[in-house]
């Protein structure tokens, strides 16, 4: 079981209380029963892939879009830009979110995993456009030129958390 199964199994718990319609599928292939993690029928067990353009396309359609990260992970997931690029809201358990210049807390919440009216009042909230500039920044063409130093590009600067702390109040 990875580090983030009780966080989705949670999820799926508050998805299934407040009547929210889900597309959550966890690719199982183990010798232990799958529902004994994740016991709610809105979490799909599937034990095939989902294409990558399937993945998309399924994203693409979504209100918002989840991303609980595996405790071993550092840095944002591909979710992150998805949701970005995409003006949705991301539920993450990712902390470094916060750091990032495109960050709203109308747009990204940060949850514990545990507080299901933390979620509820997230959910409440509007989306809040983000400035094009830096939505176009963390593009994924902007991203390969300023890789491959082809111009033009904006230059991307990672956030150093440490360092930010420092300087908010």
């Amino acid at each position: 079981m990875d580090s983030r199964a009780k966080v989705i199994a949670n999820f799926g718990r508050y998805a299934k209380t407040r009547n929210k319609s889900t597309d959550i599928n966890i690719f199982w292939k183990r010798y232990v029963d799958g529902r004994k993690i994740y016991p709610d029928e809105n979490i799909t067990l599937i034990d095939k892939t989902i294409s990558f353009e399937e993945n998309i396309k399924r994203a693409q359609h979504a209100k918002v879009l989840i991303d609980f990260v595996i405790d071993k992970h550092n840095g944002l997931s591909f979710r992150t830009f998805e949701a970005l690029g995409n003006k949705q809201k991301l539920i993450t358990t990712n902390t470094q979110v916060k750091y990032y210049d495109f960050y709203h807390p109308n747009n990204f919440l940060v949850w514990d995993g545990y507080d299901f009216a933390q979620l509820d009042e997230f959910l409440a909230k509007p989306y809040v456009d983000i400035d094009e500039k830096i939505r176009q920044k963390y593009s994924f063409k902007n991203w390969i030129n300023y890789i491959l130093q082809i111009q033009p590009y904006e230059e991307i600067k990672l956030p150093n958390p440490i360092e930010d702390i420092k300087v908010k109040p």
